[in-house]
């Protein structure tokens, strides 16, 4: 989706400066039309579904759908809720004193296609809960598809912690047996909760059977754990996925730049190569 596809007083609406950590859907004088107050309440991803032509948004403690003339349609209010990044969920306020009322910032906003008889959803991951996801109706997103109220460890999938990137793809995968899809996941090193998630992780969307869980990682993995990656940006272009992270060079104290790319059919990432970038030099490695 290219920002020149949105509307103007879309984009103006992302754009409003921040004042408090507060929205409402408010009803006008055409009681079938109603429009947002955002009161402060910031904006970070928005999506649109061209075929049935609705724009879906998400920022703190807020998701929103909207048709093409920015008519609101749902409204899904996601935070704040009792949370701490030193706690696994389910929050249990006896087991986890360091609980608070938390903000949820939308970390990933997605389109899964439907695949048969399935329906496609809204993959919607936040900072709340070390990161786990849920799948939410297309046509409604206040109809849950899909949530865990007791996740294990690998369904972790965006960061949690705010100031911290998280980006991701959905992907499909045909073979000979069956169609799958993947979600392909790059987030930031966040120094409390689990330690040991990759910088870029494959999470099964679907088939999902018993005992696999949705969002779980898969086994293989682009990279080992690093405490020093931050994908910033990624992208499908056809077949290929690319990527941009940043890693800290402790030790010199500066910032690499890489960019990367793999084909998005290649479960096993054999196809992987990185570049650096750097100014004046252009080398290789994978």
């Amino acid at each position: 989706m290219l920002a020149s596809s949105i509307s103007p007083s879309l984009l103006l609406l992302l754009l409003l400066p921040p004042s408090s950590l507060s929205a409402d859907v408010t009803g006008t004088s055409d009681p079938s039309v109603r429009w947002v107050e955002l009161r402060g309440a910031p904006l970070s991803h928005l999506l649109q579904d061209v075929g049935a032509e609705h724009l879906y948004v998400g920022g703190v403690d807020h998701l929103y759908q909207l048709t093409t003339d920015l008519e609101v349609t749902a409204h899904v209010r996601t935070g704040p809720h009792l949370d701490s990044p030193d706690c696994l969920p389910p929050i249990v306020p006896q087991d986890c004193p360091s609980a608070t009322p938390t903000h949820n910032h939308n970390k990933l906003l997605l389109m899964e296609a439907g695949q048969g008889v399935e329906p496609g959803s809204l993959i919607v991951c936040g900072s709340l809960y070390q990161g786990i996801c849920d799948k939410r109706s297309l046509s409604n997103i206040s109809q849950l598809i899909y949530q865990t109220s007791n996740p294990v460890d690998t369904q972790y999938g965006a960061a949690n912690d705010p100031r911290v990137s998280t980006v991701g793809v959905v992907i499909t995968v045909e073979n000979k047996q069956e169609v799958m899809h993947l979600m392909l996941v790059g987030r930031g090193y966040t120094s409390k909760g689990p330690g040991d998630i990759p910088p870029i992780t494959t999470r099964r969307l679907f088939p999902v059977v018993p005992p696999r869980r949705a969002f779980s990682q898969e086994e293989d993995k682009l990279w080992g754990y690093s405490s020093t990656t931050t994908t910033l940006w990624a992208v499908t272009t056809g077949d290929r996925v690319t990527l941009f992270s940043r890693r800290d060079m402790w030790h010199k104290k500066e910032y690499r730049t890489y960019a990367s790319r793999l084909c998005a059919s290649d479960r096993s990432f054999y196809s992987y190569v990185e570049v650096p970038l750097k100014k004046g030099q252009l080398s290789g490695h994978g």
